[in-house]
């Protein structure tokens, strides 16, 4: 059983120096090749504000990527569009906070990530505002896991493992859980003390421990443990926090709760500090400080590897 405390008023602070998910999902498909084949890649990665960044090399220059595995396209700062070659496809995508518009899209020659070469990549761009000052784009793993690629994701070993071989993790131990084969990223299934749950996003681009949306927390509030479950909320604010593709999210109220118990599959964390917020529920970055973490999108499954327990 796993367990961790923070005070939420702290936590609303980083929320606004980090700014936290900037997701988004593609609706139509985003193109690459890849170079290699029958690969394993092993890439050092780092660990700022709770967000997991790769280097990437395009034309010779190096720059700092984050890994998001509530993406499923790569999202470029603006700051690097001399680099890019426009194409005149537009694509649809959901950022997440679930607005959907149609943007216009980039190709980048070439990219590498530790001796991984990906070719003709397509990408969208966003405004610099929308990432933090140490990122300078978003590797949407959505587009790995649909190309076939498995990954290891370990920030005990700082470590991000990429491969095209199905069955190279398959010695490996842990708590493995279904994901929902018709989605591009990782979705689970969790539930919560007093509360209903239901379908859950593993998102490395949301820097916090855990969100619920608005519709698990309305259905929790008529249920039958609803007054046990207001006793989990810790402090209420109005504001905009999530900074996404399309701009900060308009201005509503912020809950902050800490719930006794989250349940994911097998899994069972205790005293978990949640947001509630509009868009997606998510399990975010922060799970990855307590396991390592396995996608293997052949087998449409997930595994868990608590650090304690390896």
């Amino acid at each position: 059983m796993l367990q961790k405390s923070t005070m939420f008023k702290q936590l609303f602070f980083i929320i606004f120096l980090a700014l936290t998910s900037l997701s988004a999902i593609a609706k139509d498909e985003q193109s690459f090749s890849i170079t290699e084949k029958d690969f394993v890649d092993t890439i050092k990665i780092s660990y700022h504000h709770h967000f997991i960044c790769v280097p990437v090399t395009i034309d010779g220059k190096t720059f700092q990527f984050m890994f998001d595995t509530g993406a499923s396209g790569f999202i470029i700062s603006d700051s690097l569009k001399d680099l890019l070659t426009e194409s005149d496809k537009k694509i649809k995508i959901s950022d997440s906070n679930k607005n959907v518009n149609k943007v216009n899209t980039y190709k980048i020659p070439a990219v590498t990530m530790g001796n991984i070469h990906l070719n003709d990549v397509t990408s969208i761009i966003t405004k610099g505002e929308g990432l933090t000052n140490m990122i300078d784009g978003i590797i949407g793993a959505g587009a790995l896991f649909k190309y076939g690629l498995l990954t290891k994701i370990s920030l005990k070993d700082s470590i991000l493992i990429i491969t095209d071989r199905k069955d190279f993790f398959d010695s490996e131990k842990g708590q493995t859980m279904n994901c929902d084969s018709n989605r591009k990223c990782p979705h689970v299934q969790f539930s919560m003390s007093h509360g209903k749950g239901g379908d859950l996003l593993f998102d490395t681009g949301y820097n916090l421990f855990m969100k619920i949306n608005r519709k698990h927390y309305d259905k929790a509030l008529k249920s039958k443990e609803k007054e046990l479950f207001k006793q989990q909320i810790e402090w209420v604010d109005t504001g905009s926090i999530v900074y996404s593709v399309f701009g900060l999210e308009k201005p509503t109220e912020q809950i902050f709760m800490k719930l006794k118990e989250v349940r994911i599959d097998s899994l069972c964390f205790n005293d978990v500090p949640t947001q509630v917020a509009d868009g997606y529920t998510v399990i975010g970055c922060r799970i990855l400080e307590y396991g390592s973490i396995i996608v293997n999108p052949t087998t449409h499954t997930l595994t868990y590897q608590p650090y304690n327990d390896i």
